[in-house]
């Protein structure tokens, strides 16, 4: 389900790190310290900060390579699929 603020221009989806701006046609995706947490539950917030500052560079750049496969994936899937409905 996706939620929208009037006067916002972001949708984001429900209990959804991932933010879809209409104004720049972007798909955002947000990684907090709380992701951090999830993978080591003994980190305090403030070691969960330093982690995740730590290896930000390393995160944005594989997940923007992964993306790229990811979406070359779903686009041939999409596509299968209207096909498939025709």
């Amino acid at each position: 389900m996706r939620k929208k603020n009037t006067g916002d221009t972001h949708i984001q989806l429900i209990n959804s790190p991932v933010v879809y701006h209409e104004d720049y046609d972007k798909v955002v995706i947000k990684w907090s310290w709380e992701d951090v947490q999830t993978l080591r539950p003994k980190l305090s917030k403030e070691e969960s900060l330093v982690m995740l500052d730590t290896i930000a560079k390393r995160l944005h750049d594989r997940s923007v390579e992964l993306g790229w496969e990811i979406m070359e994936s779903l686009i041939l899937m999409n596509e299968y699929d209207e096909e498939e409905e025709e």
